[in-house]
């Protein structure tokens, strides 16, 4: 089935298509033609949770693995959080798999600001809007899938006691002006 048609003689230029995939190997068959432009070739897979980004070398095969037992990746669960607005958050996912085969990591509903590195497992950004939010994370290592669903809560930043912390300061400076 044809995803994606980008022939014919023309300058450097991205055209794009979509398909809807289950879990498992797929059949990906890639031609390529240049005659006199740029010799650029770009292959990229986007899907919910996963940024577009080029397909990592690690998840094509020449040919399908012989099957084999599969043990499923175990997440642990990052837990219900309250995130401080604009500030800095870095999460690492803890998942593990007996086979020790990769693992490839998804999320959504994340607050926004937040992204989620789909190769290490690690959570990062600045959350922005405050609110409640159902996070689902996953990890795959290809056959076998787990997930957990959680609570993240993005709170605004609590205000410190300015009045206390102004007064003190004033004290401050009036004590030092008086001494000699």
């Amino acid at each position: 089935m044809l995803v994606v048609d980008n022939d014919g003689l023309h300058s450097l230029q991205e055209a794009s298509g979509s398909i809807a995939l289950g879990a498992g190997y797929h059949t990906i068959a890639v031609t390529y033609f240049e005659a006199t432009g740029s010799q650029v070739l770009t292959v990229s897979l986007e899907g919910p949770g996963i940024p577009k980004q080029p397909i990592p070398a690690a998840r094509l095969f020449r040919q399908v693995p012989a099957p084999t037992t599969n043990v499923p990746p175990v997440l642990a669960s990052p837990g219900a959080r309250e995130l401080m607005e604009d500030e800095p958050v870095s999460v690492a996912l803890d998942a593990t798999d007996a086979d020790g085969d990769l693992l490839w990591f998804e999320a959504s509903g994340l607050p926004p600001g937040l992204v989620l590195d789909s190769e290490t497992g690690v959570v990062s950004g600045s959350p922005v809007g405050r609110g409640v939010y159902p996070v689902v994370f996953g990890v795959s290592d290809g056959p076998a899938a787990a997930s957990v669903a959680v609570e993240w809560k993005v709170v605004p930043e609590p205000s410190a006691p300015l009045l206390a912390a102004a007064g003190a300061a004033v004290l401050a400076l009036a004590r030092r002006r008086r001494a000699p």
